[in-house]
């Protein structure tokens, strides 16, 4: 075939209509790549199918916004009205973007605060803006007072807020990132006020844009250089042309080839040109060196021809074996791999079709003459190390396995991780916003869980928050956001207790004045059936994560409540929102267990809480025994003074002028007990008060029954609260000591619910947990890392091995042919291993181009291997591929190598194990093959071709 492919081509008609062909098909497909446009859409490197990635897609569609970008900003005072006014336009105009699903700051979160009708005012913080120096100061209080702001939207120091901007599920993160960037700048551009730009959406456009500006930047040096190497190898400038315009012309067929699929550049497409360059350019180059060597002996048309003979099926091989091995890319589940490994292989291919049509073509019809190509200084020293493999065999073949099996040993340590302080270096502006949130916000790494049940229900939401509560324990959690915090916050506006309300109709009560709410809008679905629980990182460390991540897992599988039943109440949901609970009585078998329930979920509460001031580690067999114990039954004189504060409040039926008879009538029922019945109540109210109106007494003994043992069990509460604070020893400041002691007394309350929910094997309702976020998808995208290499690493070796076979037609030739590189691609993991680089999206590429590349040189020095002795087959092969061979690898590793010198540590990952493995699998083919060897003869003869 190759014989008659030449001949044909020493026709002039025939080489003139090839050149002619090749370049009105290349200006036409260079035409179409003109439609080639640049896809910056950074979801597309999602793997299609994984199960983590596809919970993450539902969460983020159910809840809109699990993707968060972070600004952060540094200044003097973020209470001065000119500063707020100005968080407030830029928070709003975030809030009205469309690619924005909401945007929270600490001028839109909501403040609550009880009003005159016995309910809650909800207002927003910083509104109206503080219109005096007073003011001011009076809104830093109380700003720094609450906890779940502190530390969320404001630093710790005072000094610092943050605007959360929650992106809408499909939203391009490097689009909106640039709407961000450029709706901050209208409100704070002025040069001393510092701002950090944190989260996911603005990391992974750092790292396209980093990854783009450096490809830019740096592919006109890596070509200059591929071109300068070509030229100074072979001191030829016309052949370097040639061989140059060839592969120019496979890049603009390719680009054509795009614009015609449809398909646009990627960050991945655009390493393309550099591939082609230093790889595709080689077949012209091995053509060229066989012609020039045959030009010295024989006329042109018979060193043509045998030219093709002899080199075109080595040439066709190696240019399949690049093929093969980029078409595995498309084995792989995510979009833009398959793109790069499609086209850079159909890239490949037309650069080898032109080097065997064109280029010959071109040299017929230009008549080129013999040149000398060996550079000097090359040939002996390749020489001198084939020899030297052949004379100490055993010795390299011992040396090759052991470095093979400790390269093999220290690729086992290779793995998959996504962590985004691996894509960018110290001291960049990722590095600065990820130092500065940890530091001041608790970090910008997400872990969510969702939550499916019935969210009216007071006792699910309790088991929202013990779930809560157990995730904030974890070590690098630094806090916790859910929809049973916003009620409690809500409800302390309401009853002056910080805790989930006690029923169904205060829960729905509370949701109604939450309507609309931003803060409720990103934790709770529109029908109240899924919840989430945000949880925030310290770090994103895959050490860190990726044990977290499994124990947090572990923690929502472990609600036990994937049935339960409800003992102890009854709700009254279908009779409407004002209607109460109904108390039913606990079985007797459930008393233990209703009791074990309630003591789990203050436990739990209270470990957060006394964490959150800093208690930690507390006395776990101390605090359990402390809440487990029975408490005093409340002094009379306590509950005579709370109930008299409660007969002359607002809530009291007594009018103002009978207020004088509140402590007569208080002493008088706090004396009855813990449970008066209603006959001794009524008496004792009737004692009391100087009135003869029947009716009136009976009515404030009435009204008195749920205040009184709310008094009690609030009593008891602070009991409780003080034995706690006495077991586990609290060493806090005193201003602190007195907020702790209230905070313990609102969570001990929840020991006297009357209910709880307990796990059933029967027919029940459901509560179930699924965790996602940032860390989820990583792990996803580690896993289609993983199952990515391994697919195409197997699919290129076989496709390769299949080649080599067919070329050498031996089964053993063939795994001769391999074997270079697979002691390349051990070396290469190896070093990985030992350095700890990670396999990601970029340097899983790193295999797939290491085999179809690096497997040429190989190809070719068998292709040349004859001679009457195996030393003399070596030389043989050494001096009419030696040259060819080191080019190609040196054009390759330095066109890679230029890659590293630029901002992105994808790039500089890639393009510097790319470079040594070239230079690794060149070294590989002069001493593997040598010492493995045992034919004389590999290659297949043709005309002109001395053995």
């Amino acid at each position: 075939m190759m014989e008659r492919l030449a001949r044909a081509l020493t026709r002039p008609g025939v080489a003139w209509a090839v050149i002619a062909l090749s370049l009105a098909a290349t200006a036409a497909l260079g035409f179409a790549g003109r439609k080639v446009g640049q896809d910056d859409d950074l979801l597309a490197f999602l793997p299609r199918g994984n199960r983590d990635v596809a919970r993450f897609n539902d969460v983020n569609n159910r809840f809109g916004g699990l993707d968060v970008a972070l600004v952060g900003i540094e200044v003097d005072d973020p209470f001065a009205p000119e500063f707020l006014k100005r968080l407030q336009t830029l928070t709003t105009r975030l809030d009205q973007e469309p690619q924005i699903a909401s945007a929270l700051s600490l001028a839109n979160v909501e403040d609550y605060e009880p009003n005159e009708e016995g309910g809650v005012t909800t207002k927003f913080l910083t509104r109206p803006l503080p219109d005096s120096d007073a003011a001011r100061e009076a809104l830093r209080a109380r700003t720094m007072s609450l906890d779940h702001i502190v530390g969320q939207l404001i630093g710790p120091d005072g000094r610092s807020v943050i605007v959360y901007n929650f992106l809408d599920p499909g939203a391009d993160p490097r689009a909106t990132s640039a709407l961000i960037r450029a709706r901050v700048a209208e409100q704070f551009s002025e040069p001393d006020t510092r701002i950090y730009w944190g989260g996911g959406p603005f990391i992974s456009a750092y790292i396209y844009d980093t990854t783009r500006a450096d490809m830019g930047r740096l592919l006109p040096w890596a070509v200059g250089l591929v071109v300068l190497i070509m030229l100074l190898s072979f001191r030829d400038p016309v052949g370097a042309g040639l061989a140059l315009g060839a592969t120019v012309m496979g890049i603009a067929a390719t680009y054509g080839a795009m614009g015609l699929a449809g398909v646009d550049a990627n960050i991945v497409l655009s390493s393309m040109p550099v591939i082609l360059f230093a790889v595709g350019s080689a077949y012209a180059i091995h053509v060229l060196v066989r012609y020039y060597a045959l030009r010295r002996e024989h006329e042109a048309e018979k060193a043509l021809v045998a030219t093709l003979v002899q080199i075109g099926p080595t040439v066709l091989a190696a240019g399949l074996t690049t093929v093969a091995g980029l078409l595995s890319f498309t084995a792989m589940d995510i979009e833009p791999m398959r793109q790069f490994g499609l086209f850079t292989a159909l890239g490949i291919a037309m650069s080898l079709l032109l080097s065997l049509t064109f280029v010959p073509a071109v040299i017929w019809v230009a008549g080129l003459r013999a040149r000398q190509l060996e550079a000097k200084g090359r040939g002996p020293w390749l020489a001198m190390l084939v020899a030297a493999a052949q004379r100490r065999r055993r010795s390299v073949t011992l040396g090759l396995g052991v470095l093979v099996a400790s390269g093999a040993a220290l690729s086992a340590r290779v793995e998959a991780r996504m962590e985004s302080a691996a894509f960018f270096a110290d001291g960049s502006p990722p590095a600065e916003a990820n130092a500065f949130l940890s530091e001041r916000f608790g970090g910008s790494t997400f872990l969510q869980v969702m939550v499916e049940g019935d969210m009216n229900d007071p006792g699910v939401l309790r088991e929202v928050q013990r779930l809560a509560d157990r995730i904030a324990l974890e070590p690098h959690v630094s806090g916790v956001n859910h929809v049973a915090q916003v009620l409690s916050l809500v409800y302390d506006a309401m009853a002056g207790e910080r805790r989930v309300p006690p029923t169904t109709a205060r829960v729905r009560v509370l949701y109604r004045f939450l309507a609309g709410s931003p803060a409720l809008r990103q934790l709770l679905t529109e029908d109240r059936q899924r919840a989430l629980i945000v949880a925030k990182l310290d770090t994103d460390a895959h050490d860190v994560v990726a044990p977290l991540l499994a124990r947090v897992e572990a923690l929502a599988e472990d609600m036990e409540l994937s049935r339960y039943r409800v003992v102890g109440r009854r709700a009254a949901a279908a009779q409407g929102d004002g209607a109460v609970d109904e108390v039913v009585p606990v079985a007797a078998a459930d008393v233990a267990a209703l009791r074990a329930r309630r003591l789990d979920l203050v436990r739990v509460r209270m470990k957060v809480i006394l964490a959150g001031y800093g208690v930690t580690p507390v006395d776990e067999a101390a605090l359990r025994a402390s809440l487990a114990a029975e408490v005093e039954t409340p002094d009379v004189r306590l509950v005579a003074t709370a109930l008299r504060d409660f007969l002359v409040s607002d809530e009291s039926i007594l009018t103002p002028a009978q207020h004088a008879q509140a402590p007569g009538v208080a002493t008088a029922v706090a004396s009855l007990g813990p449970k008066p019945s209603a006959a001794d109540l009524e008496a004792a109210t009737a004692g009391a008060i100087e009135t003869d109106d029947k009716e009136l007494a009976a009515d404030l003994a009435a009204s008195l029954v749920a205040p009184l043992a709310g008094i009690r069990r609030r009593l008891r509460a602070e009991r409780r609260a003080d034995a706690v604070m006495a077991a586990v020893e609290v060493n806090v400041a005193d201003d602190a000591r007195g907020r702790l002691h209230g905070r313990l007394r609102e969570a001990a309350l929840d020991l006297e619910l009357p209910s709880a929910l307990l796990p059933t094997e029967a027919e029940g309702q459901t509560l179930a947990a699924s965790v996602s976020g940032t860390p989820v998808l990583y792990r996803g995208m580690s896993e289609s890392v993983t199952a990515n290499q391994f697919k195409s690493l197997a699919l290129a070796l076989a496709l390769v091995l299949l080649i080599m076979v067919a070329l050498f037609r031996s089964v053993t030739a063939g795994l001769l042919a391999v074997a270079p590189t697979v002691v390349t691609l051990v070396v290469v993991y190896g070093v990985m291993g030992a350095r700890g680089v990670f396999l990601d999206i970029g340097t899983s590429m790193l295999a797939s181009i290491v085999i179809g590349a690096g497997v040429d040189y190989a190809v070719h020095l068998l292709a040349a291997w004859r001679g009457d002795s195996l030393e003399e087959a070596g030389a043989t092969a050494t001096g009419k591929t030696g040259a060819a061979i080191w080019t190609n690898a040196a054009m390759v590793a330095c066109g890679f190598f230029v890659l590293t010198l630029g901002e992105a540590k994808p790039l500089e990952n890639v393009g510097g194990l790319t470079a040594s493995a070239m230079i690794i699998a060149a070294v590989a083919t002069f001493v593997a093959i040598p010492a493995l060897a045992r034919r004389r003869h590999y290659g297949t003869s043709g005309p002109g071709d001395s053995r």
